[in-house]
């Protein structure tokens, strides 16, 4: 139908025409093809939304999404028209499901019905809706799967002041309202409204302020310093870990193409460095593990020692002197800063108060990111 009113047209009778009876011929055309990410990528003919190959604009893989090039103009190659028509027309070609299971794999394109139009743009003209694309998947990952699963909103913590916040909000009763307690399950998951609501109206005033109250004081600069760097040493762990993954998948394209038994002996070389770097990460925590046990039991020493010169002295000053035997071994004494030899020294050590403080994961420019995004949004609609 879509091929007969572009290319043959279709009478309609229009009132205000210049022919009444006759009509005026119409050329119907297909503009755009607006849906969700996996009914994008069925109706245009890419390869599956989880593919190594995730996007319909360029040919970035899922291993660079969270790299800074990710953020760079023109950083990937795009994807052509052209290219998708080649690409779709060789698929059609294959003559069997294995066959054309491995071209998918390598190439993320199949071919698509939208290839017989002769003006669609199978690229430029398939895209993903606003509401997918920005408030369920935008604005839900960086509250919800970012901050409230990745614990930087803890339950108890920031994620009870943020409750506490949002209670106290008020708003026109013409506007909709977010659930009190939301990122718990009791809250429910949130409709697309709602989360247009946090990202451009309660989001913007309670983010900036949470962060004010729940960031350290002046006075414990020392534990938001320690918590930036240990988000620098994950993150750049992170960074380390991605270019590894893209280095393994290359020199296994390069051994596929040396053959079979070369591809299998680098697949097992791989398997046997994660295997090592695995080893070496579990031996790393089981020292750390052993290292803290051992400042526990310290710790647990130490009060154990000052809890035993505390009732000693106690029964020094209680016994009345009359009674006091001169030939008997008078009491040993110790003051608070003493240790009987027989305990373990004290040491320097933060507690579990101090263990928790560190925990946090809030960081000093996640207000700032957020309010960007949030800037973004309401230039956007």
């Amino acid at each position: 139908m879509t091929m007969e009113v572009w290319h043959q047209g279709t009478n309609r009778i229009i009132s205000r025409s210049s022919y009444p009876y006759q009509g005026w011929l119409v050329r119907v055309a297909l503009v755009a093809i607006v849906c969700n990410k996996p009914t994008t990528h069925k109706i245009g003919g890419f390869g599956s939304h989880s593919h190594t190959n995730l996007c319909t604009a360029c040919w970035i893989t899922q291993a660079d999404k969270a790299q800074v090039a990710a953020f760079v103009k023109d950083a990937f190659k795009e994807r052509t028209n052209l290219e998708q028509r080649e690409l779709g027309e060789q698929y059609q070609q294959l003559t069997t499901p294995s066959t054309g299971n491995l071209f998918l794999e390598d190439f993320a394109t199949r071919y698509t019905q939208l290839a017989r139009l002769p003006y669609f743009d199978l690229v430029n003209q398939v895209m993903i809706n606003p509401m997918h694309n920005l408030f369920l998947g935008l604005v839900k990952t960086h509250f919800y799967n970012i901050w409230v699963q990745g614990k930087v909103l803890r339950p108890n913590h920031e994620l009870t002041t943020f409750h506490e916040m949002l209670a106290n909000f008020t708003l026109p009763s013409s506007c909709s309202k977010l659930p009190n307690d939301i990122g718990m399950p009791s809250g429910g998951s949130l409709t697309v409204d709602q989360w247009l609501l946090l990202s451009t109206v309660y989001g913007p005033i309670i983010i900036p302020q949470l962060w004010s109250t729940c960031l350290p004081s002046t006075e414990s600069d020392q534990i938001l310093q320690d918590c930036v760097v240990q988000i620098e040493r994950l993150e750049t762990e992170k960074a380390r870990q991605a270019e590894k993954k893209i280095a393994d998948q290359r020199a296994l394209e390069e051994a596929k193409k040396q053959g079979k038994e070369a591809h299998t002996l680098e697949k097992a070389c791989i398997a046997m460095e994660k295997e090592l770097e695995a080893a070496m990460k579990n031996d790393t925590k089981l020292k750390a593990a052993a290292v803290k046990q051992a400042e526990k039991k310290a710790k647990k020493a130490r009060i154990s020692a000052e809890k035993k010169a505390a009732r000693y002295r106690k029964k020094a000053t209680e016994a009345p002197p009359s009674n006091m035997n001169p030939q008997s071994e008078p009491l040993p004494t110790f003051t608070s800063t003493t240790v009987p030899p027989t305990e373990v020294p004290p040491m320097t050590d933060a507690g579990d108060e101090g263990e928790d403080k560190l925990r946090f994961g809030l960081h000093p420019d996640d207000p700032a990111n957020f309010l960007k995004l949030s800037a973004a949004l309401c230039i956007l609609m």
